[in-house]
C-alpha cells in the first residue's frame, strides 16, 4: 500500500498539481498582502486587459480564461461592486455587455501585476534561465496540443 502512494506522490499528474496549488496559494497570499483582489479577480481583470474590448462578455471571457460562467459571473459582480470593471452595451450586440477595467480597476490591476510577475521571479529563481526557458516553452506545446483537442 505504501508503494501506491509513493508511486503517486511521484506522478506526474500529482506532482503538476501540487506545483500549481502551491504557486497560487502563494500568489494568493502576496496579493492580500498588497491589494484588494484575489487571485482568482486579478485572473479576470488580466483577462479583461489581455481581451479589451473584444472579450465579448462574461461567456466569452470564462471560455478565454477555462473558468466556469458561474465563476465569472460571481467575480465580476463583485469587481463591478468595487467599481474596478464596468459593463458597457456592446453596439453590435444590444444582449451583451463589454468589460472595461476602471481607473481603480487599472490601477489595481498594475499593482498586482508588479507584485505577482516579482513573486514569480522569486519562486522560479531556483532554476536557470535555461531552465526557466524550457519550463515556457514545454508548457507553451502542452497548452497548444490540449487547445487543440477541445
Amino acid at each position: 500500500m505504501q508503494s501506491t502512494k509513493q508511486n503517486f506522490s511521484e506522478s506526474l499528474m500529482y506532482q503538476l498539481h501540487e506545483s500549481v496549488f502551491l504557486i497560487e496559494k502563494r500568489l494568493e497570499k502576496k496579493l492580500s498582502l498588497i491589494s484588494p483582489l484575489s487571485f482568482s479577480q486579478f485572473v479576470i481583470l488580466m483577462g479583461v486587459s489581455c481581451k479589451g474590448s473584444n472579450i465579448g462578455g462574461q461567456s466569452s471571457l470564462a471560455e478565454f480564461l477555462h473558468m466556469t460562467e458561474a465563476t465569472v459571473s460571481r467575480h465580476i459582480s463583485r469587481l463591478s461592486k468595487d467599481d474596478f470593471l464596468i459593463k458597457i452595451s456592446n453596439p453590435a450586440n444590444k444582449k451583451e455587455k463589454n468589460l472595461v477595467l476602471t481607473d481603480e480597476g487599472q490601477r489595481n490591476f498594475n499593482k498586482a501585476q508588479k507584485a505577482l510577475k516579482h513573486e514569480l521571479s522569486i519562486i522560479f529563481s531556483p532554476l536557470t534561465e535555461s531552465e526557466q526557458k524550457k519550463i515556457m516553452s514545454s508548457i507553451a506545446l502542452l497548452t497548444a496540443s490540449l487547445v487543440k483537442e477541445e
